[in-house]
Order: structure tokens, then sequence, then C-alpha cells
């Protein structure tokens, strides 16, 4: 799965296979 969050301008990616 791909996750995608932005919290004040700061944008963190997790991949999770």
């Amino acid at each position: 799965t791909f996750q995608a969050s932005g919290t004040t301008g700061i944008t963190t990616l997790t991949v999770t296979e």
C-alpha cells in the first residue's frame, strides 16, 4: 500500500509492501 500525508507544509510518505 502507498500512504501519503501532509502536515503543516511537511510531506511524509510511507510505503508498505
